[in-house]
């Protein structure tokens, strides 16, 4: 704003010195309008009544801006260069030439430019930010981020077609906003020179292929502008823009909402935000966009408190059923420059378009992150980078759910028109598909080194790989391919990973498909350490008073089956226990028998080796122990209401596994000793022991002994 301030002072300082004609008189006047197209025809016209050399460099820096707002960069950098050449004074010249240079990707000279600006207004911060600029988008075009453009020709024509947006559901269709013949008017909008821009639908085919954009009926009208629509999640509502001319005088840009009807739309009504018809009239509201709860909408305008074109946001009033007063997006978001062209991602990121942040030049599309579930705010600016970023005008991006793909607008080189509508889609050649990880050890808290990660693809795959000292891994991974991942501290391995061991609930399937990009796929993995401690595993059910196992029991055993399967060295102890109710003898023998029907089940029906299975009957000899003090006694169950008492009775009877050591060797293989076998003890627990996987202890107190 102070840039333009003293760009306006500077001009009225002219014009005062200036005898201007009557073409000059009528331009500044379709200029100060909005009437650009109109301004640069009269400016012409006032260069052919010999002007002195001051008036020349005024009236070509004012084709230039005029340029400018139009995206004419072409014609704006020929103007300023002819002001410079005729001497204009005001330094500002030099930014705005700069910018221009940038825009048409001539980064070398915008730098110049912009080194130059910063000598002569070293209170700008415009000129660092655009050189900074340069270099970044030098930097992004030499190493381009993961994304596949397509200029989507069936969408687009000879003039502007932008700003896309899903036009229903399933998003097999788009609105499009367009200035190609077949809007609704013929007139001549006098700020471009072409037709009034009216919002176009085009259906998606079975095969991909996109229908020839038509006019949406019910919004389009033949004097303003419509566009940047948006539609709720249901389909029923679409908010749009509006603005243009009315009674020859240029009106501020509305925000509209319409409801579906039929093939159309019907019930057109200004949003008003809660605002007096006054401040709707004064400022400019405009690129609306919703949130998939229809909860927030962020658009753009230059309501008091804006630095230039900022992003502000509404609530929607379930009670009043209409959108409340605006508040400002931070500074985090919104700069001196132009902020617009917003849209809300189902998860709550937001994307929008900015010439204020450093980009490549023109508008650059950026990402911010939401800053919390409960908070709807935005921080993390991202700029996207090359090539969804050029140096020219990029802006109006939509994404698909997944946000492997979407689409945006741009004046790049290679549009059909001014401005087309382009898509893009992950490049599985500038993004190889990843997955990653941690290891880490599940009591201690830290990473575990050379623990050995297993992986088997269903392509047929297989290979391992050793953690780093951070505990990390990372393979290649093949699209469409599911992957198995198991992580084993195998003995003999290494010393620092041998005494570790995986479960199965830590086995990994993962389909390498990315949710994003970057392409990559995170999964930790917790593995224990060889420690005497009680493990859980599915409950294991018996009829009652017998060892027979039950169809639900055999199901739980599986996983005992898949923990020796992905541990192959690994020697267990299976223990069973009972509750107290019963003789102590009769209750150590009938664990024992339902211990050894697990065991006999894996040995006959699921082919483990006997010897690595040791069956162990503690019947009510190892109560439960709960926190640090507390184990389950007869005697404390029986202090205890009645009505907990059968649950406190449920929790003792349990069977569980603790891992005895390593030293397996299957038939044929030479045997390799453990860098480190565990101390195996007659119970499970003794005064050293102190944790049970899981929050529960199993030490009885010394009063219960």
């Amino acid at each position: 704003m102070k840039r333009i301030s003293l760009l306006i002072l500077a001009a009225a300082l002219m014009l005062g010195a200036m005898a201007f004609s009557i073409p000059l008189r009528e331009a500044e006047r379709n200029h100060q309008n909005g009437y650009y197209h109109n301004a640069i025809v009269q400016y012409q016209i006032a260069l052919g009544k010999k002007p002195t050399k001051q008036e020349k460099g005024y009236i070509y820096f004012q084709m230039g801006e005029c340029s400018r707002v139009l995206a004419l960069w072409k014609d704006a950098l020929k103007f300023y260069n002819q002001a410079i050449r005729a001497d204009f004074v005001n330094d500002i010249v030099y930014l705005r030439r700069g910018d221009a240079y940038r825009y048409l990707g001539d980064y070398a000279n915008a730098r110049l430019d912009y080194l130059e600006y910063q000598k002569r207004v070293p209170s700008d911060p415009a000129g660092v930010i655009g050189e900074r600029s340069c270099d970044s988008a030098a930097s992004w075009m030499q190493d381009k981020t993961w994304w596949k453009i397509t200029n989507e020709t069936e969408l687009n024509s000879r003039e502007n077609d932008f700003s896309p947006s899903w036009a229903d559901k399933k998003r097999k269709a788009l609105f499009v906003t367009s200035k190609r013949p077949g809007q609704t008017g013929t007139k001549i909008d006098p700020i471009s020179g072409g037709l009034y821009a009216d919002v176009f639908e085009s259906r998606q085919s079975r095969t991909g292929q996109w229908s020839v954009p038509s006019s949406v009926t019910g919004i389009n009208t033949d004097v303003f502008n419509e566009g940047s629509p948006v539609i709720t999640r249901n389909g029923n509502k679409m908010y749009y823009t509006r603005c243009g001319q009315q009674k020859k005088t240029i009106v501020t840009c509305k925000i509209y909402c319409a409801d579906k009807s039929g093939n159309g739309w019907n019930n057109v009504q200004v949003v008003d935000f809660g605002l007096d018809a006054a401040t709707l009239d004064s400022f400019n509201f405009r690129h609306p966009a919703i949130s998939a709860n229809g909860e927030v909408m962020v658009f753009t305008s230059d309501l008091p408190g804006s630095r230039g074109s900022d992003l502000w946001m509404s609530v929607y009033n379930t009670k009043s059923r209409s959108w409340g007063k605006p508040t400002q997006l931070g500074s985090e978001i919104n700069t001196p420059g132009r902020e617009a062209f917003p849209y809300i991602h189902d998860d709550g990121s937001l994307y929008f378009a900015s010439d204020g942040h450093a980009g490549m030049g023109g508008l650059d599309m950026f990402s911010a992150a939401k800053v919390s579930a409960n908070e709807w705010k935005w921080n993390a600016v991202k700029n996207l980078k090359f090539p969804l970023n050029s140096s020219a005008d990029d802006f109006g991006i939509i994404f698909t759910a997944d946000k492997k793909s979407g689409y945006f607008s741009s004046s790049r080189a290679g549009t059909k028109g001014g401005d087309d509508i382009w898509s893009f889609m992950v490049d599985p050649l500038l993004c190889p598909m990843r997955i990653s990880g941690t290891v880490t050890d599940r009591k201690n808290k830290i990473p575990v080194e050379d623990a050995l990660v297993n992986v088997s693809g269903t392509d047929g795959s297989k290979f391992s790989i050793a953690t780093d000292a951070s505990g990390n891994y990372a393979f290649k991974a093949k699209d469409n391919v599911s992957y198995t991942i198991t992580v084993e501290g195998k003995p003999g391995h290494t010393a620092k990973a041998s005494s570790y061991f995986n479960l199965p609930e830590n086995e990994k399937r993962i389909v390498a498909a990315p949710s994003a990009c970057p392409c990559e796929e995170h999964v930790d993995i917790e593995i224990f350490p060889v420690d005497p401690i009680e493990i859980k595993f599915p409950a294991v059910l018996y009829e009652y008073n017998s060892d027979k196992l039950t169809a639900a029991s055999k199901d739980s055993l599986d996983y005992l089956y898949r923990l020796l399967t992905d541990n192959p060295t690994m020697v267990i102890e299976l223990g069973s226990h009972t509750d107290c109710r019963g003789s102590a003898n009769y209750n150590r023998d009938l664990a024992q028998r339902r211990a050894q029907a697990c065991v006999n089940y894996l040995v006959t029906e699921k082919k483990i080796p006997r010897e690595r299975i040791l069956a162990k009957g503690y019947g009510e000899d190892q109560p439960l122990r709960i926190g640090k003090d507390t184990a389950l006694t007869e005697s404390y169950i029986s202090r205890q209401p009645k009505d907990k008492q059968e649950y406190l009775h449920s929790l003792n009877r349990r069977t569980v596994f603790r891992v005895l050591n390593y030293n397996y060797t299957p038939s044929g293989a030479q045997k390799k000793e453990p860098a480190q076998v565990p101390v195996i003890r007659k119970g499970y627990f003794d005064a050293s022991d102190s944790t049970w996987v899981g929050g529960e202890e199993i030490i009885e107190n010394e009063e219960d002994k």
